[in-house]
């Protein structure tokens, strides 16, 4: 398993279950005929050095050339339902390197009868881990993309989720790890944001390993002994505790003040949340 899978897998698995349709999967024949809704017809042919999308009503629309391909390749073509609007998109792909697929989204808009090339609005696109669309697969459940790209030692995602009108959002992305601008001693772990549609964080969860990643999600407690809560807030403490040196496993973070954490008691695994103002405010002693 690659780690682009593995890292596919693993944010399936923390925030929802990712299903691919076999469109994604077929093999591309052109001139590949386009179906996006009922009675509707299109197809992408080559023309000389030029791949071509003859829209529904005979339009030319221009897709790549033979110059953008790597070693003589071919696009990879998609035709299926990105955006969840019950009609047939087509994501064109271009071979960037041994893994790396740079894609191009074209949704079919029924008023116009036409492909649109999709475009994020400057703010999204600011926010990105991955400039553009990056090895792109579909969440249908949520109406949403997921785009993938590697930097560095780790692979990045983040989910774009469409809305009615076209338009689409960032919802989730991984966050490499970063020092915790009130706790220097502190330093978060790769983490899963998700966002609402006002760009508020929702959720910060801790991702796990993968190869060639630093990533460690095992903490140790830094202070003599450190109070353990059964949610982040101070009203929630519970008569547990730990003691300097014990082992636990970073799950999620509420804002930089809150830390979920999950150890192994006498019961067996125990969830708890520390507060980092215990385990390294300036008036506690390491």
């Amino acid at each position: 398993m690659t780690a682009l899978s593995r890292s596919h897998s693993l944010l399936c698995s923390l925030l929802f279950t990712c299903l691919v349709s076999p469109a994604v999967l077929a093999a591309n024949a052109l001139p590949m005929p386009l179906t996006p809704a009922p009675g509707v017809t299109a197809r992408v042919e080559k023309q000389g050095d030029r791949y071509v999308l003859i829209q529904p009503r005979g339009q030319r629309t221009a897709l790549a050339t033979s110059d953008d391909m790597l070693d003589g390749g071919e696009p990879r073509l998609t035709q299926d339902d990105f955006n969840g609007d019950g009609f047939a998109d087509l994501l064109v792909g271009i071979p960037a390197g041994p893994v790396d697929i740079s894609n191009s989204l074209y949704l079919y808009d029924v008023e116009s009868n036409a492909y649109k090339r999709f475009k994020l609005s400057e703010a999204v696109a600011q926010r990105q881990n991955c400039d553009g669309l990056w090895n792109l697969t579909r969440v249908p459940e949520r109406k949403a993309v997921l785009s993938e790209c590697r930097g560095g030692a780790r692979q990045h995602f983040d989910v774009l989720q469409f809305e009615p009108d076209g338009t689409a959002w960032l919802s989730e992305q991984s966050r490499a790890p970063e020092s915790s601008v009130r706790w220097p001693k502190f330093v978060f772990p790769t983490l899963a944001v998700a966002y609402d549609q006002q760009g508020t964080i929702v959720s910060e969860t801790v991702m796990g390993y993968d190869d060639g990643e630093d990533q460690n999600t095992i903490w140790a407690v830094p202070v003599k002994r450190l109070a353990l809560y059964a949610a982040p807030q101070t009203d929630a403490l519970t008569k547990g505790y730990l003691i300097k040196g014990d082992k636990a496993e970073m799950l999620a973070f509420e804002a930089d003040a809150w830390m979920k954490i999950a150890y192994v008691g006498k019961r067996g695994r125990i969830e708890r949340w520390i507060s980092l103002e215990d385990a390294y405010g300036t008036a506690k002693a390491p």
